[in-house]
């Protein structure tokens, strides 16, 4: 997998992954942390996958504006879970448990 930079504002990294199961060129963001893969069939040339993505460069910003940023997981941090906020700390044994 090669990681390419599209520049412009702001510069955008695309993860680049050939398959030989795919049947087209696509592009997605990931919900969770926004990276951008583009995945191509094996008989379509890198440089026209990469052509593509320049392509859709204002589509991927503007899906990237509307990736939430990312929170720290550590002890001590707050997440949002089920609608409330609750604070990340350490316990005994391997079990999580959601406290009150």
């Amino acid at each position: 997998m090669g990681e390419y930079i599209i520049k412009g504002d702001p510069p955008v990294t695309v993860f680049l992954r050939q398959s030989t199961r795919a049947r087209r060129i696509s592009l997605r963001v990931s919900r969770l942390d926004g990276k951008v893969t583009l995945t191509h069939p094996a008989h379509v040339p890198e440089r026209e996958a990469l052509e593509f993505a320049h392509s859709r460069a204002d589509w991927l910003r503007g899906h990237l504006g509307a990736v939430p940023d990312a929170i720290p997981i550590a002890l001590g941090a707050f997440l949002p879970v089920e609608g409330r906020s609750r604070q990340l700390v350490a316990g005994r044994g391997r079990a999580v448990l959601l406290g009150a």
